[in-house]
C-alpha cells in the first residue's frame, strides 16, 4: 500500500517551480496555465485520499499511473519548441508570488487534514479494538447471563418441587430459624392449629407462639419443651400433644442443616387423634375383654381363673412382706337336691345371690370374692388374722340365714345354709399356694362331716415350707394364745407338741439322715400319748359327756401313729408321710380341731 504522504511530497514538487527562471510575458500565461492544470491534479490526488480514509477501497497502482502521466504532460509543455534550453529570467511577479503563498496555504491546509485523517485511522483502530473487547465481555455476559437464568429456573423448580411436596404432605410442617422465626410453612400447618394468615406471615414468633400454646392441655410443659430445643439446637425431638379440644398431635422436631452447619429448626405435627382414639377404644376391649376372662358369666364375681391368678401374686406379696393371709371355702349345703327340687333356673338365680353376699361380706379393695366350681366358693382375704377371717366368715353364714331362700331338699334346714372352711397361713418364699386351698378344702370337708351348716377353722398361722416329700406338704407351727382353751396343763402340752413338730419338720428339711430322725418320731408319738391321757383325765374329772367318743379317736390315732412310725424304719415309709399324719392329722386337725369342741365346755371350770 503507498502512504498517502508520497502523494503530497509529489504535489509539492509540481506545484512549486524552480527558484529561477526566464519567463517571458508570453510564457506567464502557460506556465498559469499548466499550474492551473497540476492544482486540478492534486485536487484529484485529495480527493482520492480522502476515498482512502473513508474506506472506499481504489486500485493505488491506478493512481501512481495517473499521477506520471500528468507530471509527463506537464514537463511536455513547457519544453522549447525547438528543443533549445529556454533560459528564463526571474523576474519577480505579483501572480506569481500571490500564487506560492496560495499553494503554500493549500499545503499547510492539505497537511492538517492529512495529519487529521492519520489521528482519526488511529482512533479508528482503537475503537475498533475495544469494540472486540467489548463484544468479548458482552458474549461472556450473554453467557453468564444464560447461566444465571438456567440456575434460576432451576431454582424455580426446586422451589416449586418443594411447596408442591410441603402442601402435599399429611403433616403440618413448619420450619424456623434458630432465632424462631418462621420461615416456611404448609397450609396443613396453619390448619391444625387454626392459625390466621396474617399472624404466619408476622416476623415476630412470640404471637404464633402464643396462639399455639394457649389451644394446650398442659401449656408450661409445652412451651419450655419449646424454649429447651431452641437453647440446644443440635438435639431432635419426639412427644405426643394433648390439646383442650381433645384432639391428640405427634410432634417432632429436628434440626434443619445446610452442610454441617445447623440453620433453622424443622417442626412436624401430626394429627392422630382418631388413632388415639382406637388405641383408647382398643384399651377398653382389651379391659373388658379382661374383665369377661377373668368373671364367672352367672355370678358376676370373679371366676376360678382369677382366683388363681390372684391368690398366686397375694401369696408372693405376702412372703416378701410376711403379713397372715387368710382363705374362706364355701360349700352351699345339698345344692343338687336344691336343683332337683327347685329347677336349675332358681338354681342359677340361688348362686346369683350367694355371689352378691360374699362380695358384699369381703368388701374391701384388696378383698377377693370368686366362683370356684358349681355350688363352691373362695374369698381371699389379704392381711387377714384368723380372728378377722372367722368373723367374715361368720357375716356370709348370717347373711345367707337372711336371705331365707327355701330349700326343701335340704337335711339340715329349710332355708339355703353353707358349710365353710378357713385357713391362716404365713407364706413363705417358694411355698405353694396351691396348699391353702387344699388346707381350706380339707377345713370345708370336715365342716360337712360334722353337720353341714357350720364353720371349720385353723386358728393358727402355718407357714407353707419350700420343700415337698412326695405328695405331702410340710408346714411348720406357730403357737398363738388363741389356741389355748383355758387349762393350764393342756394348754401346756399342746405348745409343747408344736415345739417337738418344728423340731422334726427342721431335721426333715436339714436332710438329716432317716437314722437320726427316727428317735424323734418316736419322743412325739410318746408325747402325744401322755397328752391324751392327761386330757382324757380332766375331761373324766369335768364330766365330759362325749368323753368315750374323744378317747376312741385318741386310741385310733395312736395306733396308727405307732404303725406309721415302725413302717418308717423299715423304709416303707418317707418322711413326709409320717410327718404329715402326726403333725396334720394328729396336732392339727384333732388338737386344733377335735379338741377345740371342749374348750367352751372346759371354760369357766375351775381346773387344776
Amino acid at each position: 500500500m503507498v502512504n498517502p504522504l508520497l502523494y503530497t511530497a509529489i504535489a509539492l514538487l509540481l506545484l512549486i517551480p524552480p527558484p529561477s527562471h526566464a519567463i517571458e510575458p508570453d510564457s506567464v500565461e502557460k506556465s498559469f496555465t499548466q499550474l492551473l492544470c497540476n492544482y486540478k491534479i492534486a485536487e484529484q490526488l485529495l480527493e482520492q485520499v480522502n476515498n482512502f480514509n473513508l474506506g472506499v477501497s481504489k486500485d493505488l497502482t491506478h493512481s501512481q499511473a495517473v499521477l506520471n502521466n500528468s507530471m509527463n504532460n506537464s514537463i511536455e509543455t513547457v519544453k522549447p519548441v525547438r528543443g533549445d534550453v529556454i533560459t528564463i529570467k526571474s523576474t519577480p511577479s505579483k501572480d506569481y508570488d500571490s500564487i506560492i503563498k496560495i499553494s503554500i496555504l493549500f499545503m499547510g491546509f492539505l497537511l492538517i487534514i492529512l495529519l487529521w485523517n492519520n489521528q482519526l485511522r488511529r482512533l479508528n483502530r482503537a475503537l475498533a479494538s475495544r469494540e472486540r473487547e467489548l463484544i468479548e465481555v458482552s458474549s461472556r455476559l450473554n453467557r453468564e447471563v444464560s447461566a444465571i437464568k438456567e440456575a434460576d429456573e432451576k431454582l424455580t423448580s426446586s422451589l416449586s418441587m418443594l411447596n408442591a411436596t410441603l402442601e402435599s404432605t399429611a403433616d403440618g410442617i413448619l420450619v424456623t430459624d434458630l432465632g424462631g422465626h418462621i420461615s416456611r410453612w404448609n397450609q396443613k400447618f396453619a390448619d391444625l392449629w387454626n392459625i390466621p394468615d396474617d399472624l404466619l406471615k408476622t416476623d415476630v414468633k412470640f404471637p404464633l407462639t402464643q396462639h399455639i400454646k394457649g389451644q394446650m392441655t398442659n401449656p408450661e410443659a409445652f412451651y419450655d419443651k419449646v424454649v429447651h430445643l431452641y437453647n440446644n439446637p443440635e438435639i431432635s425431638s419426639f412427644d405426643i400433644l394433648i390439646l383442650l379440644d381433645g384432639r391428640y398431635f405427634k410432634r417432632f422436631s429436628q434440626p434443619q442443616r445446610v452442610g454441617d452447619s445447623v440453620v433453622g429448626r424443622v417442626w412436624s405435627f401430626s394429627d392422630i387423634t382418631e388413632q388415639k382414639l382406637a388405641e383408647k377404644a382398643l384399651e377398653d376391649s382389651n379391659r373388658m375383654l379382661a374383665v369377661l376372662s377373668s368373671t364367672d358369666v352367672l355370678t358376676g364375681i370373679a371366676n376360678r381363673r382369677c382366683f388363681n391368678e390372684t391368690l398366686a401374686q397375694e401369696y408372693a406379696r405376702h412372703s416378701r412382706s410376711g403379713a397372715e393371709l387368710s382363705l374362706i371355702m364355701l360349700d352351699i349345703d345339698h345344692f343338687k337336691a336344691f336343683n332337683d327340687t327347685y329347677g336349675h333356673l332358681a338354681g342359677d338365680e340361688c348362686l346369683k345371690k350367694i355371689g352378691r353376699v360374699l362380695a358384699d361380706s369381703a368388701s374391701r379393695a384388696s378383698d377377693l370374692s370368686a366362683r370356684y366350681g358349681g355350688e363352691e366358693f373362695v374369698c381371699i382375704l389379704p392381711e387377714t388374722a384368723s380372728v378377722g377371717a372367722i368373723a367374715i366368715a361368720e357375716k356370709i353364714r348370717g347373711s345367707l340365714r337372711e336371705l331365707a331362700i327355701p330349700h326343701k331338699g335340704s337335711s339340715v334346714a329349710e332355708i339355703v345354709t353353707a358349710s365353710m372352711g378357713v385357713v391362716t397361713v404365713t407364706c413363705c418364699v417358694g411355698g405353694a399356694p396351691m396348699d391353702i386351698v387344699s388346707l381350706a378344702d380339707d377345713l370345708l370337708y370336715r365342716a360337712k362331716t360334722r353337720g353341714r351348716d357350720r364353720l371349720e377353722s385353723l386358728p393358727y398361722t402355718t407357714e407353707i415350707a419350700a420343700k415337698k416329700w412326695g405328695k405331702t406338704t410340710l408346714v411348720q407351727l406357730s403357737w398363738s394364745e388363741e389356741y389355748s382353751c383355758g387349762v393350764e396343763k393342756i394348754d401346756i402340752q399342746h405348745k409343747s407338741l408344736f415345739e417337738s413338730s418344728n423340731i422334726l419338720l427342721k431335721m426333715i428339711l436339714s436332710g438329716m439322715p432317716a437314722s437320726d430322725i427316727s428317735p424323734v418320731i418316736d419322743q412325739l408319738l410318746d408325747d402325744i400319748c401322755v397328752h391324751f391321757r392327761d386330757e382324757e383325765s380332766i375331761l373324766e374329772s369335768a364330766s365330759y359327756p362325749v368323753l368315750a367318743n374323744h378317747s376312741l379317736l385318741h386310741s385310733t390315732l395312736l395306733a396308727e401313729g405307732k404303725k406309721m412310725a415302725q413302717a418308717f424304719k423299715e423304709s416303707s415309709l418317707t418322711t413326709g408321710d409320717v410327718f404329715e399324719f402326726l403333725v396334720h392329722n394328729v396336732v392339727i386337725q384333732h388338737m386344733l380341731g377335735a379338741d377345740k369342741e371342749f374348750f367352751p365346755f372346759l371354760r369357766g371350770r375351775n381346773i387344776i
